[in-house]
């Protein structure tokens, strides 16, 4: 935003959360609106890391990085933002800290191998509904490890020949619980 407007200082700017360095960095050429949104009711983490991979992509400077990331925010997180002290935001890593700690309670809680040993296959869920599920799960959890995920999958699974055949002949590895459980899930989809 420019400082002035027909000799006039620019209200906008004065009002601003934004430093005046921060609006007064011009954008490149090839600024592209971003196509990511950020409410207040998400994980601002997961929402931060996948926009530094787009800032890190396009190269952009802290200042632009500050404007880009404002442009994701909707909703609350807009209200928030517009709430803040004019001037008072200087860099982008004081932007991200600020709205961290507003946002802090919508933290994804970060899930532990505890939470693989509590899962369990329902009664009318399919094996491979379930596996899908486990795996899914698994993702979320990267500090487990393969003897913890392998142990999990068996001791979640319902009664039934698949769980029989990988208690009774034990697995070296999780991979090797994931194929053998792909023969039942074949078994299972020919029966079905």
């Amino acid at each position: 935003l420019q400082e002035k407007v027909e000799g006039r200082p620019d209200r906008r700017a004065r009002e601003h959360p934004f430093s005046r360095e921060i609006l007064a960095a011009p954008l490149l050429a090839s600024f592209q609106e971003i196509n990511l949104i950020f409410d207040g009711s998400s994980d601002p983490p997961r929402h931060l890391r996948t926009f530094e991979n787009i800032s890190v992509l396009h190269g952009y400077s802290d200042p632009v990085s500050c404007r880009a990331f404002l442009s994701t925010l909707r909703g609350g997180a807009l209200d928030w933002f517009h709430q803040l002290a004019p001037g008072s935001i200087k860099d982008f890593e004081n932007f991200v800290g600020q709205l961290t700690n507003q946002y802090s309670s919508a933290v994804a809680q970060e899930k532990t191998y505890i939470t693989l040993m509590a899962m369990r296959q329902s009664e009318k869920e399919s094996l491979q509904k379930y596996v899908a599920r486990y795996n899914q799960m698994c993702l979320e959890v990267p500090t487990a490890g393969d003897e913890v995920k392998a142990g999990g999958l068996i001791r979640s699974l319902r009664p039934g020949p698949c769980r029989t055949s990988l208690a009774k002949t034990p697995a070296q590895t999780y991979d090797e619980v994931l194929k053998r459980c792909k023969k039942y899930i074949n078994l299972e989809e020919t029966e079905a």
